[in-house]
């Protein structure tokens, strides 16, 4: 570490690096001009390219135009020659056909004799087939009937069973029901019970989080100040020495803060520790993880230390470099920029070259390119004549064989207008003989509709007699049943109305237990947002006699002594984060207290502006060159009246608990006591007409 000082102060190292930078520059300039000439050099071997590129596609283009003429007419050769040969396919199609539609009129006049004969046949065998079936639907009615008068007597039996069973079924279910009704009473209790239970411990945990979740927060913000100061320490040298001297004392201001940070974690830590060892939690078992956390804490006392020695160090070794040194340094500074200025104007004329080159390769190809359009029309021209000529000797041979084909579909269109005529008389045949077989059937549905109808009445007059059957029992079964509904609904009313009023006594314990949760979440914010306000008073206490010192040595022209504001506005910031993080939305007034959470913010802000501006004053302040009366005393007065209002306001946010559970528990117990006294009253009174009527 000696022997880097001794280097620094002598100007060694610094020497070496300026003549490193000077060899760089020449460097640069060197390829420049060794650039400018290897540009020059490819220019004009493209413009030879280009040329011979030219005369490359002239030929090819010529090679191609041949090569598509060859390949129109041979593709004309082929068109013809394939629509030729389809015309000719299709005409012997046609005659076949033709020959087909011959055969096809002799087979359908064989066709009509077969089926005249086949219809009449088939019409005799399902007349019969009619027949038979209804013959047997006769017997089936028969049978059905024997089977109605084994029911009626079935169903005069099954009636006297089912009434002795509706009366025991009854009894059974009430006792059930009453059975139900007492056990899903003692579940709402339980399940009351433990809504209590689970608000209890729900306190408990929330205010274990509640520490947990600051720790988290601080952590954070330890981490960005490390961040911070790591940019500076960690710099390599070259880096570090163009640091500013701004720079490096934000750096050992960040570490204050981060001193600052470590401490407030581990007396976190503490808290939380006492706050376990009180509530006594289950599942909670945070010991072993309180105290790692604490050891790793303690760790970084000692590399805070070393850290902040270095940066002292440092800025004192920067501050007292010799007078000479900086000439040299100065004069070396203007030196790199004159060769960067002269880099630069290179570097531009070799744009401006590779930009004219650039113009007179795309002239030169736009050239070319223009003579290969008009080699190109008139190879195309020379094609397109050569091309319509065959296509029209083709087309020619073509036309006599579609006309050939024409007269063949004519003669082939007269035998199948002969071929439909003889299908037409066909179908006339069928559906003469389709309505003499209709009519006959129709007879024969006839006469089963008369049979039908009087095995109807039968089965009516069955029917009626089981009816009359059935209804004497169902006026038995009735009577019970009017009894059991009678006492089901006195049953299920007072069961009703209990299950009702369980559930709305748990609902409202719910909703109590709600109405809870969010006023002590609005209650601890405010516990929390007062306590970072008299957090920030306690530090504004302190520093504020050093405050009026220095303005008063200010006014003065006197030198000041440094003071440290980082605490006081690291408090002013958390009060400040609390502000926003605050929650009203358990309390009994949100738009009131958002409006005083609103009027809290806007004196903050004003704060902190008057802090900054106290910093940049006293810290930008020299005694000696100060020539204005130069001070702080307006600064120091809005402080003064923004705490004032700000103290009204936090007493404000010192709001009273309230146990919403408890009220509902004790509202229930009353409405409890009431229904039992209106229950009494009213059995009493049901009772009492029996007596008299006894009487």
């Amino acid at each position: 570490m000696f022997s880097t000082v001794y280097r620094f102060f002598t100007g060694t190292e610094w020497d070496e690096d300026t003549e490193k930078r000077h060899v760089e520059n020449s460097m640069k300039l060197t390829k420049v001009a060794v650039k400018k000439e290897v540009l020059l050099r490819m220019a004009d071997k493209m413009k030879l390219e280009n040329e011979a590129e030219h005369e490359k596609k002239k030929l090819e283009l010529s090679k191609l135009w041949e090569i598509t003429t060859e390949a129109a007419i041979a593709k004309i050769e082929s068109s013809a020659m394939t629509e030729l040969e389809s015309v000719r396919d299709n005409t012997l199609e046609v005659e076949k056909e033709i020959m087909q539609l011959r055969e096809r009129l002799v087979e359908v006049g064989a066709d009509y004799a077969r089926a005249e004969i086949e219809i009449s046949r088939k019409t005799f065998k399902e007349l019969e087939a009619q027949k038979d079936r209804n013959e047997r639907l006769s017997e089936v009615h028969s049978q059905k009937v024997l089977e109605n008068l084994s029911v009626i007597h079935e169903e005069e039996k099954r009636i006297s069973d089912d009434v002795r069973a509706e009366k025991n079924a009854n009894a059974k279910m009430l006792i059930e029901e009453m059975k139900e009704g007492t056990q899903q009473q003692a579940e709402l209790a339980t399940c009351n019970l433990n809504i209590q239970n689970a608000s209890s411990e729900r306190k408990n945990r929330k205010h274990v989080n509640l520490k947990i979740m600051e720790i988290k927060r601080q952590s954070t913000d330890l981490g960005r100040w490390y961040q911070e100061t790591l940019e500076v320490i960690g710099a390599p040298p070259e880096l570090y020495k163009k640091l500013t001297r701004k720079r490096r004392m934000k750096a050992k201001d960040s570490l204050i803060r981060f001193s600052e940070i470590t401490s407030s974690i581990f007396s976190k830590f503490n808290e939380l520790e006492q706050n376990l060892g009180r509530l006594e939690l289950q599942d909670v078992d945070l010991k072993c993880v309180i105290q790692n956390i604490k050891s790793l804490i303690s760790s970084f006392g000692e590399i805070i230390a070393n850290i902040k020695l270095t940066i002292e160090i440092d800025f004192l070794r920067v501050m007292s470099s010799p007078p000479q040194n900086r000439k040299i340094i100065r004069e070396d500074a203007e030196l790199e920029v004159e060769q960067s200025r002269e880099l630069e104007i290179k570097i531009r004329e070799l744009e401006l070259l590779e930009k004219e080159k650039a113009a007179e390769l795309f002239e030169e190809r736009e050239r070319q390119e223009k003579e290969l359009e008009v080699l190109a029309a008139r190879l195309e021209a020379e094609h397109q004549a050569k091309v319509e000529s065959l296509a029209i000797q083709r087309s020619q041979e073509l036309q006599f064989e579609k006309n050939r084909l024409e007269r063949k579909k004519e003669e082939r269109d007269a035998l199948l207008a002969l071929l439909l005529k003889q299908q037409k008389a066909f179908s006339e045949m069928l559906r003469t003989q389709e309505s003499l077989r209709q009519k006959d059937l129709s007879q024969l549905r006839e006469d089963r509709s008369n049979e039908k109808k009087n095995n109807q009445a039968e089965i009516l007059e069955l029917n009626k007699r089981f009816h009359e059957t059935h209804m004497t029992g169902d006026e038995r079964k009735d009577k019970v049943f009017e009894q059991n509904i009678k006492e089901q609904e006195k049953q299920a009313f007072r069961k009703g109305k209990m299950m009702w009023n369980e559930l709305l006594h748990t609902n409202e314990l719910a909703a109590s237990l709600h109405a809870d949760e969010k006023f002590e979440e609005f209650q601890e914010g405010c516990t929390l947002l007062r306590d970072q306000y008299r957090a920030f008073n306690n530090e504004y206490d302190n520093i504020e006699p050093q405050l009026i010192r220095t303005n008063n040595c200010m006014k003065k022209a006197t030198p000041i002594k440094p003071f440290d504001l980082e605490k006081c506005i690291s408090a002013l910031r958390n009060f400040r984060n609390q502000t926003v993080e605050i929650s009203v939305s358990g309390s009994e007034d949100e738009s009131y207290y958002q409006g005083l959470i609103s009027q809290a913010s806007e004196l903050v802000r004003e704060i902190f502006k008057d802090i900054n501006i106290i910093k940049a004053t006293t810290e930008g302040y020299d005694h000696e060159e100060c020539s204005d009366n130069v001070n702080i005393d307006e600064n120091l007065t809005r402080i003064f009246e923004n705490r004032q209002e700000l103290s009204i306001l936090m007493q404000k946010f010192n709001v009273i608990g309230k146990n919403h559970l408890q009220e509902a528990l004790a509202i229930q117990m009353e409405k409890k006591m009431t229904a039992r006294q209106e229950a009494a009253e009213k059995e009493e009174k049901d009772q009492s007409p029996p007596e008299q009527e006894s009487e």
